[in-house]
């Protein structure tokens, strides 16, 4: 049984955010706060850059040439050295530190 009532003030800006998410995900406002409650995480606004977003866009073009690299062998010779294997598993893993140290930030 809900019977305790929060208020909340919000922004023109705020307000309209919240609508645009609610309406994405076919919820009212207050069935996506709840969601939020539940499921969300709150954190403090990170210091992620261009730059950094540019980094991982270039690492993921790495990763995927490295993958069409890969699937082309494997389609002419019938296999996938384990080098070429090793390489791209080492390319994600780079991925993910580096989108791993930007949540953390």
């Amino acid at each position: 049984m809900r019977n305790k009532r929060v208020e909340l003030k919000l922004t023109e800006t705020e307000y309209f955010i919240l609508s645009e998410k609610a309406n994405r995900v076919n919820m009212n406002h207050s069935e996506l706060l709840r969601n939020f409650i539940y499921f969300g995480t709150a954190s403090q606004i990170t210091n992620f850059t261009s730059e950094d977003a540019q980094k991982i866009v270039n690492e993921l073009s790495v990763i995927s040439n490295s993958m069409n690299q890969i699937a082309y062998i494997a389609k002419i010779k019938s296999e996938v050295s384990e080098k070429d294997f090793d390489t791209v598993v080492d390319n994600l893993k780079d991925l993910f530190i580096q989108f791993d140290n930007f949540v953390q930030e």
